[in-house]
Protein backbone atom coordinates (compact mmCIF):
# COMPACT_ATOMS: atom_id res chain seq x y z
CA UNK A 1 0.00 0.00 0.00
CA UNK A 2 2.81 2.22 0.75
CA UNK A 3 4.50 1.41 -2.53
CA UNK A 4 1.77 3.20 -4.94
CA UNK A 5 2.37 6.70 -3.34
CA UNK A 6 5.72 6.64 -4.00
CA UNK A 7 5.69 5.38 -7.41
CA UNK A 8 3.22 8.17 -8.23
CA UNK A 9 6.34 10.28 -7.32
CA UNK A 10 8.82 8.30 -8.77
CA UNK A 11 6.68 8.76 -11.98
CA UNK A 12 5.76 12.86 -11.36
CA UNK A 13 9.22 13.13 -11.04
CA UNK A 14 10.43 11.40 -14.00
CA UNK A 15 7.50 13.53 -15.87
CA UNK A 16 9.01 16.88 -14.50
CA UNK A 17 13.07 15.64 -15.65
CA UNK A 18 11.35 15.12 -18.96
CA UNK A 19 9.98 18.36 -19.21
CA UNK A 20 13.15 20.55 -17.66
CA UNK A 21 15.23 18.40 -20.40
CA UNK A 22 12.35 19.41 -23.12
CA UNK A 23 12.28 23.35 -21.96
CA UNK A 24 16.21 23.01 -21.74
CA UNK A 25 16.95 22.27 -25.06
CA UNK A 26 14.85 24.36 -26.75
CA UNK A 27 16.46 27.14 -24.99
CA UNK A 28 19.64 26.36 -26.23
CA UNK A 29 18.54 25.43 -29.75
CA UNK A 30 20.99 27.26 -32.55
CA UNK A 31 19.82 31.05 -33.37
CA UNK A 32 20.00 33.33 -36.44
CA UNK A 33 21.84 36.22 -36.26
CA UNK A 34 22.46 38.74 -38.96
CA UNK A 35 25.63 40.99 -38.99
CA UNK A 36 25.85 44.10 -40.98
CA UNK A 37 29.22 45.85 -41.64
CA UNK A 38 29.97 49.28 -43.29
CA UNK A 39 32.94 49.04 -44.52
CA UNK A 40 35.52 51.93 -46.67
CA UNK A 41 34.86 49.90 -50.11
CA UNK A 42 31.82 47.87 -49.54
CA UNK A 43 29.07 46.58 -47.15
CA UNK A 44 29.32 43.49 -46.09
CA UNK A 45 26.43 40.91 -44.93
CA UNK A 46 26.74 37.94 -42.62
CA UNK A 47 23.74 35.40 -41.73
CA UNK A 48 25.46 33.16 -38.59
CA UNK A 49 23.64 30.25 -36.97
CA UNK A 50 24.39 30.11 -33.85
CA UNK A 51 24.36 27.54 -31.77
CA UNK A 52 26.24 28.30 -28.70
CA UNK A 53 28.03 31.90 -27.75
CA UNK A 54 30.02 30.28 -24.73
CA UNK A 55 31.37 27.83 -26.77
CA UNK A 56 32.24 29.58 -29.55
CA UNK A 57 29.90 27.43 -32.39
CA UNK A 58 28.27 28.50 -34.97
CA UNK A 59 27.96 28.05 -38.66
CA UNK A 60 28.41 30.97 -41.19
CA UNK A 61 25.27 30.06 -43.09
CA UNK A 62 25.55 33.31 -45.65
CA UNK A 63 28.24 35.67 -46.27
CA UNK A 64 27.67 38.74 -49.41
CA UNK A 65 29.22 41.89 -49.74
CA UNK A 66 27.89 44.89 -52.18
CA UNK A 67 30.06 47.22 -53.45
CA UNK A 68 29.64 50.61 -52.14
CA UNK A 69 32.68 52.58 -51.89
CA UNK A 70 31.49 55.03 -48.85
CA UNK A 71 34.51 56.44 -47.67
CA UNK A 72 36.26 56.87 -51.21
CA UNK A 73 34.32 60.28 -51.56
CA UNK A 74 35.98 61.40 -48.41
CA UNK A 75 36.96 64.99 -49.77
CA UNK A 76 39.72 67.25 -48.35
CA UNK A 77 37.56 68.23 -45.51
CA UNK A 78 37.54 64.45 -44.40
CA UNK A 79 33.36 64.25 -44.84
CA UNK A 80 31.80 61.33 -46.33
CA UNK A 81 29.95 62.79 -49.37
CA UNK A 82 25.64 63.05 -48.57
CA UNK A 83 25.06 60.55 -52.03
CA UNK A 84 27.60 57.86 -50.72
CA UNK A 85 25.67 58.11 -47.21
CA UNK A 86 22.51 57.72 -49.39
CA UNK A 87 23.90 54.55 -51.47
CA UNK A 88 25.58 53.08 -48.16
CA UNK A 89 21.77 53.39 -46.32
CA UNK A 90 19.91 51.93 -49.23
CA UNK A 91 22.06 48.86 -49.11
CA UNK A 92 21.97 48.87 -45.54
CA UNK A 93 18.08 48.74 -45.18
CA UNK A 94 17.87 46.55 -48.85
CA UNK A 95 19.56 44.11 -46.88
CA UNK A 96 18.27 44.68 -43.28
CA UNK A 97 15.31 43.76 -44.57
CA UNK A 98 16.24 40.70 -46.14
CA UNK A 99 17.62 39.41 -42.73
CA UNK A 100 14.15 40.21 -41.35
CA UNK A 101 12.49 38.63 -44.35
CA UNK A 102 14.33 35.84 -45.69
CA UNK A 103 16.01 34.87 -43.48
CA UNK A 104 13.41 35.04 -40.41
CA UNK A 105 16.00 36.97 -38.53
CA UNK A 106 14.68 38.19 -34.88
CA UNK A 107 15.73 42.08 -34.86
CA UNK A 108 16.89 42.10 -31.72
CA UNK A 109 19.51 39.97 -33.55
CA UNK A 110 20.89 41.72 -36.11
CA UNK A 111 23.60 43.85 -35.39
CA UNK A 112 24.76 47.09 -37.76
CA UNK A 113 28.51 48.61 -37.80
CA UNK A 114 31.03 50.81 -39.86
CA UNK A 115 34.71 49.79 -39.63
CA UNK A 116 37.18 51.96 -38.36
CA UNK A 117 38.38 53.27 -41.82
CA UNK A 118 34.49 54.49 -42.04
CA UNK A 119 35.20 56.23 -38.80
CA UNK A 120 38.00 58.01 -39.76
CA UNK A 121 35.22 60.53 -41.62
CA UNK A 122 34.34 63.63 -39.67
CA UNK A 123 30.60 63.68 -39.98
CA UNK A 124 30.41 60.06 -39.45
CA UNK A 125 26.99 61.27 -36.79
CA UNK A 126 25.26 61.64 -40.68
CA UNK A 127 25.50 58.40 -41.62
CA UNK A 128 24.62 56.93 -38.22
CA UNK A 129 21.78 59.23 -38.49
CA UNK A 130 20.29 57.90 -41.68
CA UNK A 131 21.01 54.06 -40.66
CA UNK A 132 18.78 55.04 -37.50
CA UNK A 133 16.27 57.00 -39.40
CA UNK A 134 16.26 53.71 -42.02
CA UNK A 135 16.27 50.55 -39.51
CA UNK A 136 15.64 52.12 -35.95
CA UNK A 137 19.31 50.84 -34.91
CA UNK A 138 21.57 52.75 -33.59
CA UNK A 139 24.93 52.12 -35.58
CA UNK A 140 28.32 51.76 -33.37
CA UNK A 141 31.73 52.68 -35.20
CA UNK A 142 34.10 50.82 -34.31
CA UNK A 143 37.97 51.50 -33.14
CA UNK A 144 40.33 50.42 -34.99
CA UNK A 145 41.67 48.11 -31.67
CA UNK A 146 38.45 46.79 -31.59
CA UNK A 147 38.05 46.31 -35.45
CA UNK A 148 41.67 43.73 -34.73
CA UNK A 149 40.07 42.42 -31.41
CA UNK A 150 37.12 41.17 -33.04
CA UNK A 151 39.11 40.17 -36.26
CA UNK A 152 41.75 38.09 -34.12
CA UNK A 153 38.46 36.69 -32.28
CA UNK A 154 36.74 35.81 -35.17
CA UNK A 155 39.24 33.89 -37.59
CA UNK A 156 41.92 32.36 -34.88
CA UNK A 157 40.84 29.91 -32.38
CA UNK A 158 42.33 30.78 -29.04
CA UNK A 159 44.94 28.31 -28.43
CA UNK A 160 46.54 29.80 -31.55
CA UNK A 161 46.05 33.03 -30.33
CA UNK A 162 50.21 33.94 -29.17
CA UNK A 163 51.83 31.81 -32.15
CA UNK A 164 49.52 34.56 -34.96
CA UNK A 165 49.96 37.38 -36.86
CA UNK A 166 46.88 39.43 -38.24
CA UNK A 167 47.22 41.98 -41.21
CA UNK A 168 44.23 43.63 -42.00
CA UNK A 169 44.94 46.10 -45.12
CA UNK A 170 41.46 47.64 -45.22
CA UNK A 171 40.11 50.72 -47.41
CA UNK A 172 41.10 53.81 -45.01
CA UNK A 173 43.55 52.36 -42.20
CA UNK A 174 45.49 49.11 -41.76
Amino acid sequence: NNKKPQKNKNMKEKIYYLIVCLVLSYSTQAQLYGGIEIGSKGIKMTVLDVESIKRNTYDVKEFWTENVGIAAGIGVEGALLQEDIEKAGAVVYTNYKKMLNDYKIEDKNIFIVASSGVGLANNTNDLVVKIKTLTNKKIEIISSSLEAKLLLRGCIPPKNYLSSVIIDIGGGNT
